[in-house]
Parts: C-alpha cells; structure tokens; sequence
C-alpha cells in the first residue's frame, strides 16, 4: 500500500478511495507502484498473488479493498521460515483462510473448470512438519488462483469478514467463525445446485485420511443423512484450537448491527451464492455464531 500511495500521490484518507476498488472497478487505473515489491511469505494467506489490498479508513472504521496495479515482483517460500518465525496460532488460522478462498471458490456458482481445478488441487494439498509446510504454501496458491486469479468471486465469508476485521478481530479467525456458518446459511437457503457443490467438497474432504480421523472423533460419520460442509469445516476449526463464535473473538451482539449495515458494503456479499442484499439475511448469519 505504501509504494501503491507513493506512485499515486495519495497523502491524504481520501485521495486512495479515488483508487479503483472492488466496488469500483471501472474507476479510472491508479498508476503502478515504482518501488518493486519483494515478499518473503510467512503466513499461508497468498494474498501476495491477489491483485487487492485492503485498508481500513479510520475514520469510519469502514474497509476498501483496493485494486492494485502490479506491484509485487517477487514471492520467495522458504518453508523453514514458517517453522522459525511465525507462531502456531498464525499459521493455522491463515492455513484456514487458504480453506476459505478455496471452498467459497469452488461454492460460487460463477466458478468454472479452471477454478474447480485449482480448488480440488489445494484441498488435496493442505496438510501440515518442514516438507508439509512447503505443501501447503504450494497449496495457498491453488487456493487463491481458484478465486481471485481466474476472477471466480468470493462469498460473503469474505465479504462479512473484510467488514469484521475492523473489529479487532484477525484475519484467519474471520474465516474460522465465520465460513462453517455461511456454508450452512447458502445450503440452507441455495438452489440444489449449492448443495450438489458443497456435497463434493463434503466428499473430498473425507478422502483426505487424517481429516476422516478427525471428523470421527467428533462423532460425525460418512453415513449421517444430515452431514455437510458447515459440519466438517466446524469440526476442522475446532480440531485446530480456532474460535467459532464471535463472543470468543470478542464481538457483541450490541455490535452486530453496524456489523451487518457495513458488510452489505463489501461486493462479495452480493457475489455469494445466494447473494446478500439486506441487513437481516447478515443478521441470521450473525445469529448463527453469536456464542
């Protein structure tokens, strides 16, 4: 963002929301950062492969996610950095935002071959020792191109979940409160063609040995009619020591309202397979995870 502002003589808060953002992006092409960018990852985000930064203007406590010209010229992995500087916490949470940008990639109903391609590749990927850790940062990048590098939109895990950063909460625990629960919402309230997608990531993930072994020792099994995605991505959340309300991200419901109102601001809301357009359908997603 810094060398982004440099090239474009933004000084001022509101001289960068002239910038094309995602709900702006006929908005005139800010100019390419002059400063090459060289990132040397140590979460499992991949945001260094998106085309988009966010930032949240202070005055409104609001979040843009601005689109960025070329900027980044070099991602280096070095998985032993993983293991030598970023704590456990970090790591699986951003590990799960990497889940996110896959299932709400292979969920949208704007998703095509080269997504599903991408998506499936990451699933299978994901695991975590040195070996494994280089796995799943190959995997991150499978994640993040099922999505934002072929232009398949994401869904309002994300979208709800760029608004509840602000909050103070962390960005790999947005998607661990947040992602279980809109699953369950869009099945809930989807056309078949939403649970025929979650049912074969519901099928994927019970391939995958050791997540079968988790899933079991929560009680859930193949066989249960009721079993879906919500359920297994919960199980996943729990498995790894992440938060699942909001209550345990410290997020009241005397806050779920302005929550709500903001997040209808964000474009992936509207991009979710059964798109947000009123605050009450946040609202019963909110309900959801409250405690």
């Amino acid at each position: 963002m810094v060398s982004l502002a440099l090239a474009n003589e933004v000084t001022q808060p509101d001289d960068i929301l002239r910038l094309p953002t995602s709900r702006t992006p006929d908005a005139p092409r800010g100019k390419p950062p002059t400063v090459p960018v060289i990132c040397i990852t140590t979460t499992l985000s991949a945001g260094e492969f998106t085309l988009f930064a966010g930032a949240t203007d202070d005055r409104d406590n609001k979040k843009h996610q601005i689109v960025v010209p070329h900027a980044i010229r070099l991602v280096i992995f070095d998985p032993s950095l993983l293991t030598a500087h970023t704590p456990t916490s970090l790591l699986l949470q951003s590990g799960f935002r990497s889940v996110d940008h896959c299932v709400e990639s292979f969920c949208s109903l704007d998703s095509n071959e080269v997504t599903e391609l991408h998506a499936i590749q990451a699933d299978a990927e994901s695991k975590i020792d040195v070996d494994a850790r280089l796995a799943a940062q190959l995997a991150s990048i499978d994640a993040i191109a099922a999505g934002l590098r072929v232009y398949t939109w994401m869904g309002a895990s994300h979208g709800i979940g760029h608004m509840l950063g602000p909050f103070g909460v962390g960005h790999g625990h947005t998607s661990c409160v947040l992602l279980p629960a809109v699953c369950r919402y869009n099945k809930k309230n989807g056309s078949s063609e939403v649970g025929k997608r979650q049912n074969r990531l519901v099928e994927l993930l019970w391939e995958i040995p050791e997540f079968r072994t988790l899933a079991e020792s929560r009680a859930l099994s193949e066989t249960e009619a009721d079993l879906d995605l919500g359920d297994l991505l919960g199980v996943l959340v729990s498995g790894l020591g992440m938060p699942r309300t909001l209550a345990e991200v410290g997020v009241g419901r005397d806050r779920f309202e302005q929550l709500a109102e903001y997040s209808l601001l964000d474009v992936w809301c509207a991009t979710n397979p059964v798109p947000l357009t009123e605050k009450g359908q946040v609202m019963e997603i909110l309900e959801m995870i409250a405690e």
